[in-house]
């Protein structure tokens, strides 16, 4: 059944009402539900009522056993007929399509669809009777653990995935949708309910969708239902599962409030505190994983929810980080460069310290901080030819006009511009003020 205004039943084996969690934070908590309309003793011709399980404002959900079979089901009765248009039987009856189109164990099946002939053509649904209790009322009563936590988002992916596969966005996702069945002999097991506001891939939008009318639970909304609510794809659904991972860590709701409008303006501005602000105690690596699963663009948040709920585990079990340096092909990477720098470094620096070893070559020299060495062809072999001292003086000037100078010494400093680059005379040189004066 879907139900536009937060007031959704939650399936109760103990024969209790457990309210779902509306913008008056549990205005109808406590309330005794009202008694339930007058039946026939069969419903749709094979279905006898047993007793009443949950009611809401639209319909209930009564125990009936199979005439036939004898087997305990669920049948899910929609019950105002004041309300009976086209478009929320036509909802009614998509809810029974999609929950055989999605193949998954953790998703509750639905066994029949029809209209109840004896009660002025009422639809119905029958479904399988689940024993246990829904998330919201476990947070209810205890604080589940990290361990629970991971167990159940990692079922409840598993069930949004392949709806999303199917072209499915849930669009009503919170804990009084997700139920933790009991089962003889068995582990329980995550069954998502609900399907009644979903929205299809390949269906058109709906009156109620076209009149601007919000369909799904505010307090989990993500903020383009609260804006924009034909514009839905299965990231509202991831955005709902990091909310729902909040309050089972935390306890609490992360959007409070008690009028219905001020809360859905709040949604429709998004998440914008730190869980760690808000009371967690799961520190920094949470709240990066918080903003990212509630991020106010849907293109920003993870790319599925079996991402979303891995990344999850790592955090809760202190993996958050997994940096480069932790994947191994990155540290055989690392280490194989330190050795290569770490041999280029002892290298130079026998070089340098024992000049008997051949020269680094020029790159390595400069690594080292060493001048590079002349190339072999550049340097003239010392047993070939002799020294030539006169490579230790200055480089001569051409001989220019000075003033100060006589015609002899002007003479002098032609013949030595002359004579640079040949051999040096071993005639004694005339003194030069310029180079040779102390």
């Amino acid at each position: 059944m879907a139900w536009d205004q937060d007031t959704a039943p939650v399936i109760d084996p103990a024969g209790s009402i457990a309210p779902g969690a509306s913008p008056g934070d549990g205005e109808n908590a406590g309330a005794a539900p009202a008694p339930p309309p007058s039946l026939p003793a069969v419903v749709g011709g094979k279905y006898r009522p047993v007793r009443l399980i949950a009611k809401g404002g639209m319909g209930a959900v009564y125990e009936v056993v199979h005439l036939n079979t004898g087997e305990h089901l669920a049948l899910k009765l929609m019950l105002a007929r004041s309300l009976l248009t086209p478009e929320l039987r036509e909802r009614f009856r998509r809810e029974a399509r999609i929950h055989s189109a999605v193949k998954s164990e953790h998703v509750v099946r639905v066994i029949d669809a029809d209209v109840a002939h004896d009660l002025d053509e009422v639809p119905f649904l029958v479904m399988e009777l689940l024993e246990g209790r829904d998330l919201e009322r476990i947070c209810q009563e205890r604080r589940p653990t990290p361990a629970e936590v991971v167990d159940w988002m990692r079922q409840l992916a598993v069930a949004l995935d392949r709806a999303h596969g199917e072209g499915i966005v849930h669009r009503d996702l919170k804990p009084e949708n997700v139920f933790l069945a009991e089962r003889d002999g068995h582990p329980s097991i995550i069954k998502v309910l609900d399907f009644g506001v979903a929205k299809t891939a390949f269906e058109t939008d709906g009156h109620a969708t076209a009149t601007g009318q919000i369909l799904g639970t505010p307090r989990y909304m993500a903020p383009e239902q609260a804006t924009d609510a034909k514009q839905i794809t299965p990231a509202a659904d991831r955005y709902a599962l990091g909310l729902i991972a909040f309050r089972l860590l935390t306890g609490r709701h992360y959007f409070v409030g008690d009028k219905w409008l001020r809360l859905l303006r709040e949604v429709a501005r998004g998440a914008r505190e730190r869980p760690s602000s808000m009371g967690s105690d799961r520190g920094p690596a949470f709240d990066s994983w918080f903003a990212r699963a509630c991020a106010h663009a849907p293109s920003d948040r993870f790319a599925s929810c079996s991402e979303q709920v891995e990344s999850l585990a790592r955090v809760l079990e202190g993996r958050a980080s997994v940096s480069w340096w932790r994947r191994p092909r990155y540290r055989i990477a690392a280490f194989a460069t330190c050795a290569l720098i770490a041999g280029v470094a002892v290298r130079a620096r026998s070089t340098l310290s024992n000049p008997s070893l051949p020269a680094p070559p020029a790159r390595v020299a400069a690594m080292a901080g060493a001048p590079p060495a002349p190339h072999a062809s550049a340097a003239p072999s010392a047993s070939t030819q002799p020294r030539d001292t006169s490579s230790d003086l200055p480089e001569p000037v051409p001989a220019r006009a000075h003033p100060s100078r006589s015609a002899p010494e002007r003479a002098h400093a032609q013949a030595a511009s002359a004579g640079a680059s040949g051999p040096r005379s071993s005639a004694p040189r005339a003194p030069d003020k310029i180079w040779d004066e102390p």
